[in-house]
């Protein structure tokens, strides 16, 4: 790694971690604690952040696939390629704007935060959510975290109020929750369309009965 990479990691705290070619920062505060790994490599530089007391195991499977990844082929600024680190099954690349970690102190836009995802809340193409969203609705450093699929929804609930006439996008615990409301609205009518494209419908002629358990199956929970 060159000299001038070492030495911003090293002004901005970070210390060698136990596995080869790999430093590590933990910055704590009151109500919470981020551990940021960067890798020593150059072309492209790697960083993974991570909330908490994650577990150890897991933490060093997620560096050692990161080890065995080429991305050289890739330029977009966002990525994702398939990666079986149960419990993900995917890890997405982020450069440039886009990239949270970090920013401020490594400021080269080739460097690659890594967010270990599930293969259910890419998009239709493939391709990472967009990221100000995924953000709002979950925690990309937390590992221990729940899906986030992504899907779009409308639906109407007239009288409940519950209105989207459009396909929109929102977090799966909102969405689930505007289940019961529905539920007791005779005219009330929800559709789903997952990543395949494929339409699911509820309304009171098809049953609101496992709701939720018929929705996770369909958008890939």
């Amino acid at each position: 790694m060159p000299d001038t990479l070492n030495v911003a990691l090293e002004i901005a705290g970070f210390r060698e971690h136990a596995r080869p070619g790999w430093m590590t920062l933990e910055l704590r505060t009151a109500g919470a604690a981020l551990r940021t790994f960067a890798s020593e490599h150059a072309a492209p530089q790697f960083l993974l952040g991570v909330q908490g007391d994650a577990d150890p195991a897991l933490v060093e499977r997620l560096l050692a696939a990161i080890e065995r990844v080429d991305v050289r082929r890739e330029t977009a600024t966002s990525f994702a390629l398939p990666a079986a680190i149960a419990p993900f099954d995917t890890l997405g690349f982020v450069r440039g704007d886009e990239r949270r970690l970090m920013r401020g102190t490594l400021e080269d836009d080739e460097v690659l935060q890594v967010i270990p995802m599930f293969a259910c809340e890419l998009t239709a193409e493939d391709r990472l959510p967009n990221l100000a969203n995924f953000r709002r609705w979950t925690d990309p450093y937390e590992l221990s975290r729940a899906p986030q699929p992504w899907f779009h929804f409308r639906m109407n609930g007239d009288p409940s109020g519950l209105d989207a006439p459009y396909w929109t996008l929102d977090a799966w615990p909102t969405v689930a929750d505007y289940l019961a409301v529905l539920a007791n609205d005779d005219d009330a009518w929800l559709e789903v369309r997952n990543r395949q494209s494929r339409i699911l419908r509820l309304s009171s002629q098809t049953g609101w009965a496992d709701a939720r358990e018929r929705i996770a199956a369909h958008i890939g929970l």
